[in-house]
């Protein structure tokens, strides 16, 4: 019996046919697959390549985990993706497949993007040898344009819109998140210090601690602002101290995760449709999963209350156009490996929404004021 059973095993991996579910990053590469009727060993290898199917040169990228990521038409070289990282590859690419091939009965894509140039039939026929160029308009709309012979010859807009831009719903792109962040971990063993020029340094009211001005959100009380203390011999280090709570809780929120001893995390996830979960995991897993989705961290401090300090960390995603929002909370004491931050995580808000929260509640106020 158990011969036999190996023997139809071996038969059903030499024929191609799997022999374990196979794992979709989103419903629609789902549909694509089965539409296309592409080859099962092709979507059950890690790693990115070529394939032709139906004449048509297609990319498909399967994850280190065996997830399916991307299949479509290729329309942007290697150099790019590497240089200026974008979620708007993978969404036209699968675009140009899904018009060409009629995938989905849903033809919200075709109705979002705008051409200003050429048509959907010039669009297939650009391939990832061809030059293009990328504006982000305001956070708010996209124009990507292929030139040949320093010619535009197709031109398209499209909204800056994260379900558009991935193809799916909040849901499933919730769902989605939380299954990946629970398998992640960061790749950072210890600690690296993080190096930074002393003479960008800035005083604070708290003697021996200093500033380092970054960049801001919406208003000021929301930065990525950095502090530090310098040792005997004048080297500036980032604060973790019991003296500074709210700065180094900070420091532990936006700077890269590699900079600061690792804490635990308790999330408490408030999805879309009300429902509630709970997950547990390392900060330095939390923040380097997010910055590896194209998000940026941004904190501001609310109050201290009951011995804990209250903020809120916004993961910001300014390419597809949305935040993570997580209200914080972390004991004034005890700062070490051994304390854990709790949080309170809204997946997947627009930016747009979040920008009228923050300007509405704060156009006033010196301090942040969020979650009375």
């Amino acid at each position: 019996m158990i011969k036999r059973f190996f023997i139809l095993f071996l038969v059903l991996s030499v024929a191609g046919i799997p022999t374990k579910a196979q794992t979709f990053q989103s419903s629609h590469l789902q549909q694509a697959a089965k539409k296309l009727a592409l080859d099962s060993t092709l979507l059950m290898q890690p790693g990115e390549r070529m394939t032709d199917v139906k004449g048509q040169r297609l990319l498909i990228r399967v994850s280190d985990k065996a997830v399916v990521e991307h299949i479509g038409i290729p329309l942007f070289n290697k150099s790019l993706r590497a240089v200026l990282p974008s979620p708007i590859y993978d969404f036209l690419e699968y675009a140009a497949v899904n018009h060409k091939y009629h995938i989905q009965e849903n033809d919200l894509l075709q109705q979002e993007i705008k051409f200003l140039k050429g048509s959907w039939q010039l669009l297939e026929q650009m391939n990832d040898t061809i030059p293009c160029t990328i504006d982000n308009i305001e956070e708010k709309n996209y124009k990507v344009t292929w030139q040949q012979d320093e010619r535009d010859v197709v031109s398209v807009t499209f909204p800056v819109n994260y379900e558009l831009l991935a193809n799916s719903t909040r849901r499933e792109m919730e769902r989605n998140f939380v299954r990946d962040l629970r398998v992640f971990s960061a790749s950072v063993n210890a600690p690296a210090p993080l190096p930074v020029d002393t003479s960008q340094l800035q005083p604070t009211s708290s003697q021996g601690l200093y500033l380092l001005k970054g960049d801001s959100y919406i208003i000021p009380a929301i930065n990525d602002d950095l502090y530090y203390v310098k040792s005997a011999e004048g080297r500036p280090h980032l604060v973790l101290d019991n003296r500074y709570p709210v700065e180094s809780l900070a420091n532990m929120l936006v700077s890269p995760s590699a900079s600061v001893e690792d804490v635990a995390l308790d999330l408490r996830l408030s999805y879309s449709t009300y429902q509630t979960e709970k997950l547990s995991l390392s900060l330095r897993d939390f923040l380097a999963f997010c910055r590896q989705q194209g998000c940026k961290p941004y904190f501001g401090y609310e109050r201290t209350e009951k011995g804990n300090v209250l903020g809120t960390l916004l993961m910001v995603n300014r390419q597809s156009g949305y935040d993570h929002i997580l209200r914080v909370e972390c004991p004034t004491g005890g700062l070490g490996n051994a304390m854990v931050i709790r949080a309170q995580i809204f997946l997947f808000t627009p930016s747009s929404n979040v920008k009228n929260l923050f300007a509405e509640k704060n156009t006033h106020s010196k301090s942040l004021i969020i979650w009375k």
